[in-house]
């Protein structure tokens, strides 16, 4: 189990901050979902929530992507 940790953890800290990032309070285009949702336009927030989840999740790829290029395994 600890090899298995020390392979992953990168990953899952790199996972766990770029999530993190995109979904902070102070992030504007989480701040317009949430007004539409307040005025009830449910189908226009949720295109919208959609459309950023689909980047964000684009995003991660890419960042995995980077990392697994530069992080070496030796045995």
């Amino acid at each position: 189990m600890g090899k298995f940790l020390e392979d992953y953890l990168p990953y899952v800290n790199v996972v766990y901050t770029v999530i993190d990032f995109f979904l902070k309070t102070d992030n504007q285009v989480m701040t317009k979902i949430s007004e539409e949702v307040g005025k009830l336009s449910y189908g226009f927030s949720s295109a919208m929530a959609w459309i950023y989840f689909l980047c964000v999740i684009l995003i991660l790829g890419i960042v995995s992507l980077i990392i697994s290029k530069r992080v070496y395994y030796y045995e």
